[in-house]
């Protein structure tokens, strides 16, 4: 079974003004902090947002949901937001 990364902030939540004015070509915001993550970071996770922004898919069938109207997508996180937000699953 298929693990979906959480986090303990929400989608969204970090980015800034400061963050955002960073666009670069080939890169796509963090989901956490905005900051451009290149499109080819292979150190990304890349994450499905839900419930309008407002929440991380839990299983396959929120990541895949298209159909879902607080559906958003794909997005990555970068290797320094997933280190120091990522919630560690208990084995």
């Amino acid at each position: 079974m298929k693990t979906y990364p959480r986090y303990s902030v929400q989608p969204f939540s970090l980015w800034t003004d400061k963050t955002r004015s960073k666009d670069i070509e080939g890169s796509t915001p963090c989901a956490i902090c905005g900051r451009p993550v290149k499109d080819d970071n292979q150190k990304a996770t890349w994450v499905t947002v839900v419930n309008g922004g407002d929440d991380w898919a839990k299983n396959e069938y929120e990541a895949n949901n298209v159909n879902d109207d607080g559906f958003m997508g794909g997005w990555p996180v970068g290797p320094d937001c997933h280190k120091k937000y990522l919630i560690k699953q208990e084995a």
